[in-house]
């Protein structure tokens, strides 16, 4: 999933934490890998100390089919 905030992927190193309890660390052009997520739930994503934004997701149906799904979301 590539992480978009503000027009700029979300910063190197920034936590992600899925509402479940997942988590995954962002890299480089604001990607972070997740297994395990759900259909749709919410992201919320924390970088330097106070920074923080929140993504509210929903897989394509055929999300299912796909071993490993690629999806680029707006982080508000």
């Amino acid at each position: 999933m590539t992480l978009i905030y503000r027009g700029l992927p979300v910063p190197f190193g920034a936590e992600a934490k899925l509402s479940d309890g997942g988590s995954g660390i962002v890299g480089d052009d604001g990607q972070v890998y997740l297994s395990g997520v759900p259909e749709r739930g919410e992201i919320v994503v924390s970088w330097s100390g106070a920074e923080r934004c929140r993504v509210h997701y929903q897989l394509p149906d055929s999300s299912a089919d796909v071993p490993v799904l690629e999806t680029e979301q707006e982080c508000r």
